[in-house]
């Protein structure tokens, strides 16, 4: 007697892909050009990084889902804002700094009314 046939494996499962887009160059720019401009490259960073934010974020919303980055152009954006607020503090307490550190100092050089060196000197 021969055995019957054995049934055929059931076929593999189907492999999903999920679509994973490229991350956003604009968006990684403002990220990076927003956190840079908070340590020290004060005005030119903040405004550099809410103009990548804003272009990347516009960009990424266009795409349909294909770029990615929606987030990092979002913290470019705040950390450009964020920047430009400590940008006017920072200047504005240097000019404080400076003109209460050195009330003296004469700021218009050509004016000779002013005499650094106190009274009788100079």
């Amino acid at each position: 007697m021969t055995e019957p046939p054995q049934p055929a494996p059931p076929p593999p499962a189907p492999v999903y892909q999920v679509p994973y887009g490229k991350t956003n160059g604009f968006a990684i720019a403002s990220l990076v050009l927003g956190i840079v401009g908070i340590l020290g490259l004060w005005l030119i960073g903040p405004i550099l990084a809410l103009v990548f934010g804003y272009m990347g974020k516009g960009q990424i919303d266009r795409s349909g889902g294909v770029e990615q980055g929606r987030g990092m152009a979002i913290a470019g954006i705040v950390l450009g804002w964020v920047g430009i607020v400590w940008s006017i503090a920072m200047a504005a307490w240097m000019i404080w700094f400076f003109t209460s550190v050195f009330p003296n100092l004469p700021f218009d050089r050509f004016n000779t009314d002013v005499n650094v060196f106190g009274p009788g000197g100079g």
